[in-house]
């Protein structure tokens, strides 16, 4: 039977398994020396995923078009990768912001709006006008949603209290009107 999964193909595989190991390995040492653990973490586990998807697709040798398994498989691992790619941009972005000499007051702030809860990605106090400004990052070709827009403009016109754990000591419980900018 074609694409049948055998004891010999399994041993086989435990060999790959290791060989993907020391590489998943030294591609997290690597990051590690560089990046926070909370962003390294979500990179090795799409990297991880994506060799065992892999895997399994070679032993199994089926078509998305034969197996929907294997198309949600592959579609969860693009979400997974997504995510990863998001939140790296999210890192490089706040760097580029503090090197900017903004001051970068929390990520993840939760403002609650007239339209419900908007997650910032990076909440700063501008260098120059000092005036705080949240910062949406978006990668990939990503946009922000209906939701997000509606959420943003409220959170400029209205203002939108700072919440949660995330918040800035300093803002948690106010009320501040708030304008977003979108990077890229």
């Amino acid at each position: 039977m074609a694409g049948a999964i055998t004891a010999g193909s399994l041993a086989g595989g435990a060999a790959e398994g290791a060989a993907v190991s020391e590489a998943l390995t030294a591609l997290g040492e690597g990051l590690l020396a560089v990046l926070a653990p909370e962003v390294v973490i979500p990179i090795l586990a799409v990297a991880a995923i994506g060799a065992l998807a892999a895997f399994a697709v070679s032993k199994a040798g089926s078509s998305t078009e034969q197996c929907p398994l294997k198309a949600k498989a592959e579609e969860a691992t693009q979400l997974e990768k997504n995510k990863a790619s998001g939140k790296l941009r999210e890192e490089e972005v706040k760097k580029e912001l503090e090197d900017e000499g903004h001051e970068v007051l929390g990520s993840q702030v939760s403002v609650k709006t007239s339209k419900t809860r908007r997650v910032v990605d990076h909440l700063i106090r501008d260098a120059k006008t000092g005036k705080v400004r949240a910062i949406e990052v978006k990668s990939g070709g990503a946009t922000r949603n209906k939701a997000q827009i509606e959420k943003d403009q409220a959170m400029e016109s209205e203002g939108g209290t700072i919440i949660g754990k995330n918040a800035p000591p300093e803002l948690r419980g106010q009320s501040v009107k708030i304008p977003t900018e979108v990077v890229h």
